[in-house]
């Protein structure tokens, strides 16, 4: 596909009356074949990929006690975020200490 035929379908979908984000399968079904299988393999080879990615794992008791205390948060409203969850720790609002500037 030339430049010029890319930049015309493009054109098309974007005048196109249609809620792209609502439902994409309609913007895809509306461009001419050729379009519509690049369309559709650049979406599989994408998902591909993002099959691929590694997952992080993350340390939930390292990340609660590091961000809570940079919050000001006192030790044992940490512990008991740490042991039960943040909700059941109550007011995470910072402890009142003098500005240390």
């Amino acid at each position: 596909m030339s430049e010029d035929e890319t930049s015309k379908a493009v054109g098309r979908v974007l005048d196109a009356d249609v809620d792209v984000v609502g439902d994409p399968a309609v913007v895809v079904d509306s461009l001419p074949e050729p379009e519509k299988a690049e369309a559709e393999e650049f979406a599989r080879e994408f998902l591909l990929r993002v099959l691929r990615l590694r997952g992080v794992k993350i340390d939930r008791e390292h990340f609660l006690r590091a961000e809570l205390h940079k919050r000001g948060i006192g030790g044992a409203t940490i512990a008991r975020a740490v042991e039960e969850n943040p909700a059941a720790a109550g007011d995470l609002a910072p402890d009142a200490r003098p500005d240390r500037r």
